[in-house]
């Protein structure tokens, strides 16, 4: 076909963010049958190479790179980056605005109490840094400071070849050096599972410790991370979208070659790395963890005042003085939200979700759900299940669902030492 265009795509389609990039481009290219793709990893080292010999006519993707962004430009291939990763790299660029996702972030922290900051991001990239630079901001506004550790290419070797995240000996010592509780935003959703991992490794409790945020919101990999990371969703769809078109009028002379395109984000997704605002009391502190570690289950107040080493008494007092409602509002709070969790990524019958989180029956879930979460059960799953194609969950058995009572007397227990 004389008017076909060849597009080099420079993706890891592996990862989520880059997948509904992608998804973005096939929406808009779907009506442009002369476009045709040749698909290579952005960080490749024979993309130079490959480039050269391709010639093609247009690029999309990340170019992370000075090197390959110095061909681009060289051999004058009309080319839109959608990483902000390089300030050397002088195309066409769709993207977020970086600093006021910082600011976003260092918003949601304060609401929620925090007086210690820190984030964590890649040392080469242009995002990490304007991401830091609008979050460092806003905590300076109110008069706090914000921790900082960029990690460097020799420290980016996370662990063992076999793990998708593995952990940083480095990134542990800092962590453990920082004021608890200290909210962390991590410069993207890879950074913030790496955290995860270190946290648990060097015996930190998420979200108790550290409140760790991150960025991308690659959803599945947010939901199998333990606990389930928090992120601030990007519009991967609509970049890509924006990226192709954007492409398409510069090489039909319709756009210049430079042109710069922000979008806003979406919103951030509440998870469980988040899911605890910054209390002062240490024993408050400790009674949270052991409730939402153990899902709300079968916990007397009276052995949770032994565990937490204080009176009842006492202990109801500060619940309701730093959290304005008693113990067992609390154990309430942390059922539904195991509940939410298993509605949202399962298709368990709820008979069986209410037995799981320690509730009596379908109907007490149900009202509780409605009171906490705005929703009836059923309403929920509809409208927010995350994987409804998930099948045969309710086929494992009921000992295998179930923690058994001394399973978590072990837990209490091992709590109090």
């Amino acid at each position: 076909m004389s008017d076909e265009r060849r597009i080099l795509l420079m993706f890891t389609p592996k990862v989520g963010y880059q997948q509904d990039v992608l998804e973005g481009i096939r929406q808009f290219t779907a009506r442009l049958p002369r476009w045709s793709f040749k698909g290579i990893y952005q960080n490749n080292p024979n993309n130079i190479a490959i480039i050269r010999r391709w010639k093609p006519n247009g690029i999309l993707g990340l170019i992370e790179h000075d090197d390959v962004a110095e061909v681009i430009a060289k051999l004058k291939i009309p080319a839109v980056d959608v990483s902000s990763g390089l300030k050397t790299f002088k195309g066409a660029q769709v993207k977020v605005d970086n600093i006021k996702i910082g600011r976003a972030a260092a918003k949601f922290f304060l609401s929620q109490g925090f007086k210690h900051f820190g984030f964590l991001g890649v040392s080469t990239a242009i995002f990490a840094r304007e991401r830091y630079e609008g979050f460092a901001a806003a905590i300076a506004a109110t008069g706090a400071e914000c921790g900082s550790k960029f990690l460097t290419d020799h420290e980016r070797i996370y662990g063992s070849e076999d793990e998708w995240f593995g952990i940083n000996a480095r990134l542990g010592t800092w962590l453990k050096s920082l004021a608890k509780p200290t909210a962390l935003l991590c410069s993207h959703d890879q950074y913030g599972l790496i955290v995860l991992n270190t946290c648990h490794k060097y015996g930190l409790s998420v979200p108790f410790d550290i409140s760790v945020l991150g960025v991308d919101d690659n959803a599945l990999m947010c939901h199998l991370a333990s606990p389930s990371l928090s992120s601030i969703q990007q519009p991967g769809r609509q970049i890509g979208y924006q990226a192709a078109k954007l492409l398409e009028d510069i090489m039909n002379g319709k756009a210049a070659p430079h042109t710069i395109i922000t979008l806003d984000t979406p919103g951030i997704a509440h998870r469980d790395s988040t899911r605890s605002p910054a209390i002062g009391d240490p024993d408050i502190s400790k009674a949270l963890r052991i409730i939402h570690e153990n899902c709300g289950g079968n916990i007397a107040v009276d052995a949770l005042a032994s565990a937490v080493v204080i009176s009842r008494r006492t202990l109801e007092m500060k619940f309701r003085r730093f959290l304005g409602h008693s113990i067992w509002a609390e154990v309430l709070r942390a059922r539904v939200r195991a509940a939410e969790q298993l509605i949202r990524q399962t298709d368990m019958k709820m008979a069986t979700i209410a037995q799981r989180v320690g509730l009596a029956n379908v109907a007490h879930l149900t009202k509780l759900f409605r009171e906490q979460v705005g929703y009836t059960p059923s309403d929920y799953r509809r409208r927010f299940n995350d994987f409804p194609s998930n099948t045969g969950m309710d086929s494992i058995s009921k000992a295998n669902l179930r923690t058994s009572e001394t399973t978590k007397k072990a837990a209490l227990k091992s709590q109090s030492k």
